[in-house]
């Protein structure tokens, strides 16, 4: 019963896990996408880029502070740039 209960744990987590990185990844590439269509070099708070996306602004910031493809910008309090183009 003990192993069943673990196996069941694990999954679950798992499941969790799997839906926060595709969550995660779906609304990296919104933003991602966004810095694409906008003119090379375009540093964009994270308003604006909430505004385009339909991602509230405190889930623009999370995904900007952990993508590696986006970078905050030193001069505009949260404001973001694009730091590659694949």
């Amino acid at each position: 019963m003990v192993v069943i209960g673990l196996v069941v744990i694990v999954t679950i987590a798992a499941h969790i896990w799997i839906y926060l990185w595709v969550k995660f990844k779906i609304d990296e590439g919104a933003i991602l996408r966004l810095f694409e269509e906008s003119e090379k070099g375009a540093v964009l708070a994270s308003g604006v880029i909430s505004s385009h996306t339909n991602i509230k602004p405190g889930r623009v910031a999370v995904v900007c502070g952990k993508s590696k493809g986006i970078d905050c910008s030193v001069h505009a309090a949260d404001a973001w740039f694009i730091t590659h183009c694949d």
